[in-house]
C-alpha cells in the first residue's frame, strides 16, 4: 500500500471540499441520476471512499464506484421538443455539449442556407438527439462538394481573395439575419454555438480589427448562445506560441467584458495537438474551452494520449474541453465517415471523463 493511499480522501471529505473537481463531478452525476436532487455530504463521501480509499474498499474505476446510481430516473429534458415550440425559444444548454460541430471546411453553412434547407438540417440534428448546432458568423465557400457551397445569397462576400458563402459583418442586414437564424435554431430546441472569425479574415486584416468584428457578432448573439469560437485552426495563422498565446488571451479577455463569462464559454481551436500547457491555460479565464482534435493520421493510441494531456491541463487549470472530431450526419465530404468520427470522439470523451466534471466536457459528434 502506498504511503499516501487514502490521503486524498481525507483532503476532499473532511470537510467536503465543494471546489474540488472530483467532488464537483460526483455532485453533477448524482444530480443527473437522481432527478436533479442535490447530494448530501455523506453521498459524496461514500463515493470518494470507494474511489480513493484503501485497497480493501477502493473500486478500480469511477464508473464502478458510481454504478449504483445508474439506471435511476434522470432529470426532465432540458428543452421542449419542436412540436411544443410554436414560436418559443428553447432554453440554452451550457456545457455537456452534444451536436454536429464542424469547422468550416466540413461544416454546414447554416446562415447561408435557404429556409427550407435550414429546417431540414435542424430537424435532422434534433432526430439524432443533438442539443447544439454550430452557426458560423463567417464562412468561406469551399465549393459545391462541401456543405459550404451552393448558395450565393445576399450575404455572400469576398475577403482576401476568398469567396465567403456568408459574412455577418457585411452591411445590409447580415448580422440581423444571423441573429434570426440563431433564434430559429432555438425554436427547434437547439442551442447555437457561434464561430466568430474565419481564418482568411484573420490573415487579411489587422488582429485588433478582427477583434472588433468579433465583438459586433458577440454583442448581437450573446443572448442566444453558450459557446463562442474565436477562429479555426489558430495555429495555422499564428505559428509561434509567443504570438499566438498573447493574442488568444487578449481576445478572450476582451470578449469577456461584453458577456457573462459564467454563461458563455469561448472556444480555442487548433489543427492538432495541445498547443499550450498549464502555464498558458492557467492564465486564461475559466470559460476558456479547448476544442480537442488531433492529427487525422493518428491511431487510437496516439489520440488517446493526446486527449489525456488535454484533459489533464483542463483539470489543472479549471478550463474546459470538448471532444472534437470531424463528423457529418449526411456524410457530405468529411475526411472520415460518421462511424469513424464518432469512434474518435468517443476516445477523446472517455479520456476527459476520467478527470473532468461532467458539465466541463462534451462531444460535438452527436452522442
Amino acid at each position: 500500500m502506498a504511503v499516501n493511499e487514502g490521503y486524498d480522501y481525507f483532503l476532499r471529505s473532511w470537510p467536503t471540499d465543494w471546489n474540488d473537481p472530483l467532488v464537483l463531478r460526483l455532485a453533477e452525476d448524482y444530480k443527473r441520476t437522481h432527478s436533479g436532487a442535490l447530494p448530501a455530504d455523506s453521498d459524496i463521501n461514500h463515493q470518494l471512499w470507494q474511489i480513493l480509499g484503501f485497497d480493501a474498499i477502493k473500486q478500480p474505476t469511477y464508473d464502478e464506484a458510481t454504478k449504483d446510481w445508474n439506471g435511476l430516473p434522470g432529470p426532465l429534458p432540458e428543452y421542449p421538443q419542436p412540436s411544443d415550440l410554436p414560436g418559443d425559444l428553447a432554453p440554452l444548454v451550457q456545457g455537456n455539449w452534444r451536436g454536429n460541430f464542424l469547422y468550416p471546411y466540413f461544416g454546414a453553412a447554416v446562415a447561408a442556407y435557404e429556409a427550407g434547407r435550414r429546417a431540414r438540417y435542424f430537424n435532422q440534428l434534433m432526430s439524432r438527439g443533438d442539443k447544439h448546432v454550430l452557426i458560423n458568423a463567417q464562412q468561406v465557400d469551399w465549393g459545391g462538394e462541401r456543405w459550404t457551397g451552393g448558395f450565393a445569397g445576399p450575404y455572400a462576400d469576398y475577403i482576401g481573395g476568398e469567396a465567403y458563402s456568408f459574412n455577418a459583418n457585411k452591411s445590409g442586414g447580415a448580422m440581423t439575419h444571423l441573429v434570426n437564424v440563431c433564434m430559429e435554431a432555438r425554436r427547434y430546441g437547439l442551442t447555437p454555438c457561434v464561430g466568430l472569425i474565419e481564418q482568411r479574415t484573420l490573415k487579411t486584416f489587422p488582429f485588433r480589427e478582427c477583434i472588433g468584428m468579433s465583438l459586433d457578432t458577440v454583442v448581437a448573439v450573446k443572448d442566444h448562445t453558450t459557446l463562442l469560437d474565436l477562429t479555426w485552426e489558430a495555429d495555422e495563422v499564428w505559428g509561434s506560441g509567443d504570438e499566438r498565446e498573447p493574442n488568444i488571451r487578449e481576445w478572450i479577455n476582451t470578449i469577456n467584458k461584453y458577456i457573462d463569462p459564467s454563461k458563455i464559454d469561448i472556444g480555442i481551436h487548433y489543427a492538432d495537438g495541445m498547443r499550450g500547457g498549464n502555464n498558458f491555460y492557467g492564465s486564461l479565464p475559466d470559460n476558456a474551452c479547448r476544442l480537442m482534435q488531433y492529427w487525422n493520421s493518428s491511431d487510437d493510441a496516439q489520440l488517446r494520449e493526446a486527449s489525456r494531456l488535454v484533459a489533464e491541463v483542463a483539470f489543472n487549470t479549471g478550463t474546459r474541453c470538448v471532444a472534437f472530431e470531424h463528423s457529418s450526419p449526411e456524410n457530405q465530404g468529411p475526411n472520415r465517415n460518421e462511424e469513424e468520427a464518432n469512434h474518435r470522439a468517443q476516445i477523446c470523451l472517455t479520456e476527459m471523463r476520467k478527470v473532468l466534471p461532467w458539465p466541463r466536457t462534451g462531444s460535438f459528434n452527436g452522442f
